[in-house]
């Protein structure tokens, strides 16, 4: 039965190859061929140059040499006589070719895809020492070739993927090649059966991809005429397991050229010269590399990811590096290496986008040296978490980039910006804690780019005293930055915009003076800034963001929106409810939200001549009309009573106007309580009071409880204030006793919770009544009283006075504020001064009033430790500052 099926089959071929050909044997470029359908075999005889694929095809009976053939099982070449070459796709993806043929002794060339796809041709492939070239792909899938591959001497050509995926190679031996000095790109690639390669002594360059994936291949060799390693040429090579040893010819290692070849133990680059260039990825995953990396003094450039997840290697050694000029991104990315020392790299101008990110054990970078060096790429130091020491910063520095030191939270000591700086990349320093004094900023900086400089709580101050071309300060470029007290950017003329939550957090801001040429100011930018205390708004301002200055309870007085200012969006300036009142200078009503001043405590509103009624009825500001009183128009008034009780009649009759309309008042002369009552019920828009010069010993009681004024100037004569005199006056800010004053009634201050200054010029504390300054904080409203150990000792012992912490006197300039890190607590007990819970160790040196030092020592972290004494007044030196201390 299979006997007559062959039968059929072979009519069936024979009738279609008589239809094409005329008949069974062919005769083409005197080369003929015969095929014996029984025994799958080729027979090719006469003396023609070149196996021709269509003759091929036409004997075989298929069309195309991309159609599989399984009739083909052996080809005979020993009749040939003068045959040079075997033409492209002459025998492709004839999968029934069993065994490798015997080429004959005259072939020179082996052309592109001749026996490709012939994946069950099995056996060692000879080839004629006459063959001085192979084509593409020439026996590419060939996986059945075995044993040695020797490529003969005559060999100059070999062509791209020669023998890729041939599985079954295990050693290629390019020995006898004299004159190869290409290796070819992909002629292995694939060849997982490699285990060894002999390269020609007249090689130059072994291709891209020559061995990669050759997964068995384990020790290399190379010859000393070698120039350059291409591309991926050896890319998981996994198998390799030795020290890679490069000749002194070398110059280029190409990109991804040992990439992925774990099992690599060291490279040894010592005898290099010329060696200017290592690609790309050259290196990557080779977790094998371990110890100390040393690279040539011949090195130019390092690729990007170059050794990257190369975690074993330990250090790495630039010392001789003179000529490195860039250092690639990504390059030893999540490495474990400890220090970093560049300073020999004099020619060094970049150092990539996150070169040495994540790499977790760096303890140390110095360069310092690195002359040339003109960027540090994003995120190249980002999250080095135990990079603790100090980062000098060479001269020649022009832009450090995005995260580039971002959570480098160990990174310690000043920041020293050199003056070529001109960009600070979004997020350079985000949450480098540990960062400390002032920060300087260069004169060449024309941006700060948004989270910069966040969350670094270790910075005192900020210098813009040099930043005449700053333009913009980026979104949270500065937020959370608890440890600056004040920002003074009056020499910024070109600063325009500060960005939303450039300050936010900020809580210890107390002075702020903003650009003239500042034209925004973003949403929460100011957010918390809860010790800042006056906020002047420069004449170009133009908007305000929403919550901008939410929250700065500090805040107060007056505040002025400038002519520019066109919109303030909500909560630009919530919860600030120590402001007593606006004062607009523009004559259309700025565009406000419903919210935009909520849970402040505005008692007056001053806007241009004519222009009440538009602000009263304008959309946001209507809602103020029934709460404000807006005035568009001062009245300053001085008044001489010459008969008490006639306040009234004596202002009409002097000045010539209605005193409802009077918002300043100076008074002379004599009052009575009438005259109190007058300016209660009929003097709404009157915010200032001066009765310096009045002769007045007394004020009644209550006589100016609930009122809106927010200046008060006491008689020069005054001996005594009344109960509940100016109770709830919360606009209050300062009051000035003067000398005379002995007697302060009952609530005479209660609820007057914006006070921050109280002066007294009283040598003898006055007598106070219950409650007289109940509801004012008594820890930072300060208490301002003459010169005198003796003075002071009063005060502190009477009672309410003495609740006071901080209490000035010209002695002492200093006082107790609080302190900036807020675990270390100081306080005064019965017969002890008690410290504790410092962070870092804080020396601490402690006076008596004298100015005798009583002790000194050294604070432990988190410890506590008390130093007895004596009942009195010390004064302590410890963490930056001079704190006044009270022992009862």
């Amino acid at each position: 039965m299979n006997l007559k099926m062959g039968i059929m089959k072979w009519k069936l071929r024979l009738a279609v190859l008589l239809f094409l050909l005329g008949g069974s044997v062919v005769s083409w470029s005197q080369l003929s061929y015969s095929f014996d359908y029984v025994t799958g075999t080729l027979h090719i005889s006469g003396s023609g140059s070149e196996v021709d694929p269509m003759e091929v095809n036409k004997v075989l009976g298929r069309l195309y040499s991309s159609v599989l053939d399984e009739t083909l099982k052996a080809i005979d070449f020993s009749k040939v006589t003068t045959l040079k070459s075997i033409g492209k796709h002459a025998f492709s993806n004839c999968v029934g070719l069993a065994q490798v043929p015997a080429f004959p002794p005259s072939l020179e060339a082996i052309e592109d895809d001749a026996f490709s796809g012939c994946r069950n041709m099995s056996g060692i492939l000879r080839l004629p020492q006459s063959v001085s070239s192979i084509g593409a792909y020439a026996f590419s899938g060939c996986a059945g070739l075995s044993g040695t591959l020797v490529f003969p001497a005559a060999l100059t050509t070999l062509d791209v993927f020669a023998f890729q995926k041939c599985t079954g190679l295990v050693f290629a031996d390019y020995s006898q090649c004299l004159s190869l000095t290409d290796t070819g790109a992909g002629t292995f690639s694939g060849c997982t059966g490699l285990t060894s390669v002999a390269f020609p002594p007249s090689l130059v360059s072994i291709g891209d991809v020559s061995f990669s994936y050759c997964s068995g291949l384990h020790s290399l060799s190379f010859p000393e005429s070698l120039i350059s390693i291409g591309k991926n040429a050896f890319g998981l090579c996994s198998g390799l397991s030795a020290t890679l040893i490069f000749p002194a010819s070398l110059e280029i290692i190409d990109e991804a050229a040992f990439s992925g070849c774990s099992g690599i133990t060291s490279v040894d680059f010592s005898a290099c010269r010329s060696f200017a260039s290592i690609g790309s990825r050259a290196f990557m995953t080779c977790p094998g590399l371990a110890g100390c990396l040393k690279l040539p003094a011949s090195l130019v450039t390092i690729g990007e990811a170059a050794f990257r997840y190369c975690s074993g290697l330990s250090s790495i050694d630039l010392a001789d590096c003179i000529h490195l000029e860039c250092i690639g991104a990504d390059m030893l990315r999540e490495s474990n290496i400890v220090s970093l020392d560049l300073s020999k790299c004099t020619s060094l101008t970049t150092i990539g986008d996150g070169a040495f990110m994540n790499s977790k054990a760096l303890k140390s970078v110095d360069i310092s040296g690195c002359t040339s060096l003109k960027t540090i790429g994003d995120y190249a130091f980002c999250n080095c978490t135990n990079l603790a020491e100090k980062i000098i910063l060479p001269a020649s520095l022009t832009t450090i980039g995005e995260a580039a030191f971002s959570v480098c939270v160990n990174l310690s000591g000043e920041l020293l910006l050199p003056a070529s700086m001109q960009t600070i990349g979004k997020g350079a320093f985000t949450c480098c804690s540990r960062l400390t004094g002032s920060l300087s900023l260069p004169s060449g900086l024309t941006v700060i780019d948004a989270e910069a400089f966040k969350e670094c709580t270790g910075f005192t101050s900020v210098d813009f005293s040099q930043c005449g071309r700053l333009t913009s300060i980026g979104n949270d470029a500065f937020n959370n930055c608890s440890g600056l007290t004040s920002l003074d950017f009056s020499d910024c003329t070109s600063l325009k915009t500060i960005g939303s939550g450039a300050f936010c957090g900020c809580t210890y801001l107390n002075k702020l003076i903003l650009p003239p040429s500042l034209t925004t100011i973003g949403s929460i930018a100011f957010l918390g800034c809860r010790y800042l205390t006056s906020l002047v708004l420069p004449v170009s301002l133009v908007g305000i963001g929403r919550s901008a200055f939410s929250g700065c309870t500090g805040l107060t007085g007056i505040l002025t929106l400038p002519i520019s200012l066109t919109i303030i969006e909500q909560y630009a300036f919530s919860e600030c409810d120590k402001l007593d009142a606006l004062r607009c200078l523009r004559q259309v009503p700025p565009t406000i939200s419903t919210n935009t001043f909520e849970n402040t405590k505005f008692k007056f509103c001053f806007v241009p001549e004519g222009k009440k009624n538009d602000y009263r009825t304008a959309s946001g500001w209507i809602q103020f009309s029934g709460n404000w009183a807006f005035i568009d128009k001062e009245e300053n008034v001085t008044v001489n009573v010459a008969e008490a009780g006639t306040l009234g009649i004596s202002i009409l009759q002097q000045s010539g106007k209605h005193p409802s309309v009077v918002t300043q008042l100076m008074i002379k002369g004599v009052l009575n309580e009438s005259d109190y009552k007058y300016i209660h019920t009929n003097m709404p828009l009157l915010y200032a009071v001066d009765m310096a010069e009045a002769n007045v010993v007394s004020i009644p009681d209550e006589a100016f409880k609930g009122s809106k004024i927010l200046s008060f100037q006491f008689p020069s004569s005054l001996t005594a204030i009344g109960r509940s005199a100016f109770s709830h006056c919360d606009g209050l800010i300062s009051l000035s006793f003067p000398a005379t004053l002995n007697a302060i009634g009952s609530t005479a201050f209660s609820v007057c919770n914006k006070l921050d200054t109280i002066s007294c010029a009283a040598t003898v504390p006055p007598t106070l009544g219950n409650a007289v300054f109940e509801g004012v904080d008594k820890e930072t409203c300060c208490l301002c009283i003459p010169r005198g150990t003796d003075v002071l000792a009063k005060y502190f012992s009477a009672l309410q006075w003495g609740d006071f912490v901080n209490i000035i006197q010209k002695d002492y300039p200093t006082f107790l504020i609080p302190i900036k890190e807020s675990t270390l607590k100081v306080y005064g007990l019965k017969s002890e001064i008690v410290m504790e819970g410092a962070l870092s160790p804080e020396a601490y040196v402690l006076f008596d009033v004298t100015g005798k030092m009583v002790a000194a020592g050294t604070l432990a972290p988190m410890s506590r430790f008390n130093i007895l004494v004596v009942t009195g007044i010390y004064i302590l030196k410890i963490a930056g500052q001079c704190l006044k201390v009270f022992v009862r």
